[in-house]
């Protein structure tokens, strides 16, 4: 019994224990961007880009939109990622991405609608 209160109070502490990350291959993208003042439901620093097809996610991704995906401007290695989507977008390579529903890197929506954020970025050609 001890371990199970444990085990929920843990539970309680982190949502992530529920996220779902997956990698994407051979992703192309249409545009990448910051914003810079909070606006249309973004907050200032976070960056966005829209893939040039829906990407498949499992059923139980909690994110909606599979063509947008908003990072959150405070997530480690925030220049690092956005760097490689821009030589990805200028040179028109393709991208490995990580994405994820993680609700601690939730950048755009609500429990209705949201977008997946990235955990990872890599030029694959």
């Amino acid at each position: 019994m001890k371990n199970f209160i444990g085990l929920m109070f843990a539970c309680g502490l982190s949502m992530s224990s529920f996220a779902t990350t997956i990698t994407i291959t051979d992703v192309k993208i249409n545009w990448v961007g910051t914003i810079v003042r909070p606006a249309l439901g973004h907050a200032a620093g976070n960056f966005e880009i829209e893939l040039t097809a829906p990407f498949n996610k499992p059923a139980d991704m909690t994110c909606t939109d599979t063509t947008y995906i908003t990072t959150r401007g405070d997530v480690a290695n925030y220049n690092s990622i956005f760097a490689v989507l821009l030589a990805a977008k200028l040179s028109g390579k393709s991208l490995m991405l990580g994405v994820t529903d993680d609700p601690q890197f939730l950048a755009f929506g609500d429990s209705r609608y949201s977008r997946c954020s990235l955990v990872s970025a890599a030029i694959t050609n």
